[in-house]
């Protein structure tokens, strides 16, 4: 995605965005604070063209930045004057700033709340024989449906289970051999399912026993996804393969590839009941080791930038969308029955795109916060049938924040940022069920949890 720094952003698309020093709870009397706009431009990639079906690329037009020194204190905040920062509210973990530019015609002011971890755990690398604690990194973590339990991987094979609930010492789990890419809970938050590059998927018990591995894979598995209630799974990886596995046979029953062989970095799952998207003139595949996947679409993002769409049960393709930017590193997907039923992709290059997927000539969206890739997309709130525009999304990037994305079927904006990391990149997200506590996983081997708001 091509870059360029303007004097000033003016266009009305143009987003305010917020960067705080990452350890603003720790400061002492003062911390600073950027504020900057950037504007994504979808044009033709050959400008001289008028094919309505011309490939279309992203730009992004980015504004010098604008610092202040904040006080601590709020009664010393001032909110003078066309441009200013300044606190509005504050406690231990959380302060809300809001921001006035003014540009041309008028006074634009933007709210945002940072928030600091409540608790910080290093994830105790003494239990993992393979992994030295100055190199572990984490690329992964969920929570169990009942909020009981949290499992990370990371480099080397780490992968660890924390019964936080009872506040019990962390169970490694023991086999990945090369850094577990993804982990993710079955419904029943009784068995996890991890991914490898060591090209394996395996599936444990919350007691640490490995009950199953699945080998098929030719190169390191990316991403995987749970089925219903988990007789089946899907698996993506660094070989182009998208598969779909049958957990007791332990047996691959389909295989997707696509044309470039390109690798593939995320899925998501659709569950479209109403038939919506799905290949209604397609004959499906039924087959007794096959469950739950009526009425199921999967979204994959690849390395060369496309996202495709698939109906399991037909085996057919969906959606194809061509690349804005770089690599898809992470998407996620609304309820088929939203009122906007949305598609979501993060790029490695920064954009998020929005897709409304009854119209997706062009996005809905294309919002950048920075260049840092965005590696992992996960939808927050419930979607009803009557009110997209109370959703929102939470995104993890490649400097250190997590950013909550709100207003998504009008106007979208970051209303909250996470902070904590020292620019270290956060790999993964996951939100509690019940609760809704997030919890990140981060390069520098720690897991953060922080409270809903």
């Amino acid at each position: 995605m091509k870059e360029v720094t303007i004097s000033e952003t003016s266009s009305l698309g143009a987003q305010t965005y917020m960067q705080i020093q990452p350890d603003w709870s720790n400061a002492c009397e003062f911390f600073w604070l950027d504020v900057y706009k950037r504007n994504i431009k979808i044009a033709p990639s050959n400008v001289n063209t008028v094919d309505p079906d011309e490939h279309l690329v992203a730009e992004v037009q980015s504004s010098p930045s604008i610092q202040y020194q904040l006080p601590l204190s709020i009664d010393e905040q001032t909110s003078s004057g066309p441009h200013y920062a300044r606190i509005c509210n504050r406690d231990i973990s959380k302060v809300e700033i809001e921001v006035a530019q003014q540009d041309k015609t008028s006074i634009k002011k933007l709210r945002t709340i940072f928030q600091a971890p409540n608790e910080t755990v290093d994830i105790p690398s003494s239990e993992l024989e393979a992994v030295n604690k100055q190199t572990l990194q984490l690329y992964t973590v969920d929570v169990s449906q009942d909020e009981r339990y949290v499992v990370v991987g990371g480099t080397d094979g780490a992968c660890m289970l924390w019964d936080k609930q009872n506040r019990a010492q962390m169970l490694p789990l023991k086999g990945h051999v090369a850094d577990v890419t993804r982990a993710r809970f079955f419904p029943s938050s009784k068995v996890v399912l991890t991914g490898s590059l060591d090209l394996t998927l395996r599936i444990w018990s919350v007691q640490g026993r490995c009950a199953a591995v699945m080998k098929g894979h030719l190169g390191g598995i990316e991403d995987v996804v749970i089925l219903g209630r988990g007789r089946n799974v899907l698996s993506c990886g660094n070989d182009g393969l998208i598969q779909l596995w049958n957990c007791g046979t332990q047996d691959a029953i389909a295989k997707w590839a696509n044309d470039d062989q390109s690798p593939v970095h995320c899925l998501s799952v659709m569950h479209d009941a109403a038939q919506l998207f799905v290949k209604g003139d397609s004959q499906p595949h039924i087959s007794e080791n096959e469950a739950e996947t009526d009425g199921k679409v999967f979204y994959a993002g690849l390395d060369n930038g496309e996202m495709l769409g698939v109906d399991i049960r037909a085996r057919a393709a969906v959606l194809n969308l061509e690349n804005l930017a770089g690599s898809i590193l992470s998407c996620a997907a609304t309820t088929a029955t939203a009122s906007v039923p949305m598609l979501f992709t993060g790029s490695e290059d920064g954009l998020l795109t929005v897709w409304d997927l009854r119209h997706f000539r062009t996005p809905l969206h294309a919002l950048s916060r920075s260049s840092a890739p965005i590696h992992s997309v996960v939808v927050s709130a419930l979607y009803s049938d009557n009110n997209t525009s109370s959703g929102s999304i939470w995104t993890a990037h490649g400097d250190g924040v997590c950013s909550k994305w709100s207003n998504l079927g009008e106007t979208p904006h970051v209303s909250t940022e996470l902070t904590g990391p020292q620019y270290d990149a956060v790999r993964g997200v996951a939100i509690g069920a019940q609760s809704g506590r997030i919890f990140t996983a981060c390069r520098d081997g720690r897991l953060r949890e922080y409270s809903p708001l």
